[in-house]
């Protein structure tokens, strides 16, 4: 086991090293060691130096793949449950809580077959 990462290099060898190369990745979390690898080439995203499959709530991804706050996001910028969206849906409000755009339910809203009316 190595006391920080795992790295894997350009021979498909593996070696201890200090932190992972940005170019070739970043870590994720496997049976208590720190592999380094590329997050997007696996089909992951970054948030807090891991690989992760699903951005923790009221995180998206960006442009890069990084996971960042939903008010940060420039296409996923409303929250709805907890869940970053483009927009809030019909039935629902834009309040502003903490600088975040968040989507709350009209009460007097009328919905019939998922349409609604406000």
């Amino acid at each position: 086991t190595c006391p920080e990462f795992i790295t894997k290099t350009e021979s498909n060898t593996y070696e201890c090293t200090n932190s992972c190369d940005q170019n070739s990745g970043y870590y994720n979390l496997l049976d208590d060691q720190k592999i380094c690898l590329n997050c997007r080439r696996n089909n992951m995203f970054i948030q807090d130096n891991n690989c992760v499959q699903i951005c923790d709530k009221n995180k998206a991804p960006n442009e890069d793949g990084i996971c960042i706050p939903c008010f940060e996001n420039k296409k996923l910028n409303y929250i709805l449950e907890g869940t970053c969206v483009e927009k809030c849906p019909s039935n629902f409000d834009v309040i502003s809580l903490n600088f975040e755009n968040v989507c709350r339910f009209l009460n007097n809203a009328i919905c019939i077959e998922n349409k609604c009316l406000n």
